[in-house]
């Protein structure tokens, strides 16, 4: 994950906020409903590195940040994702929500 930022860090022609601050009454691609901060966090995550594919246009579109295999080997993301995703509503699940 750390390498994905990295190389996307190194391959990008303009900075993105750190934080995603909506409009209210807003929905965005990575919105889930019941998600907490840290799900919605990671799948924002998931979008920009490629991992999830989303509405993304441009010449890195197909691109997979951080993959450091061939494609013919690789790694199991189904299996990563979810790992995450445990970790993240855990997270979730020990801190108040906040709207």
């Amino acid at each position: 994950m750390v390498l994905g930022l990295v190389e996307l860090a190194l391959s990008t022609k303009r900075c993105s906020d750190w934080e995603y601050n909506k409009r209210v009454g807003t929905r965005s691609c990575w919105d889930r409903p019941g998600a907490g901060t840290g799900e919605t966090e990671l799948n924002r995550l998931f979008y920009r590195l490629g991992w999830t594919k989303g509405w993304y246009k441009g010449e890195l579109r197909d691109k997979v940040f951080g993959e450091l295999s061939s494609p013919t080997a690789r790694p199991d993301w189904k299996a990563i994702k979810a790992k995450l995703l445990e970790l993240a509503r855990k997270y979730d699940a020990s801190t108040p929500l906040t709207v």
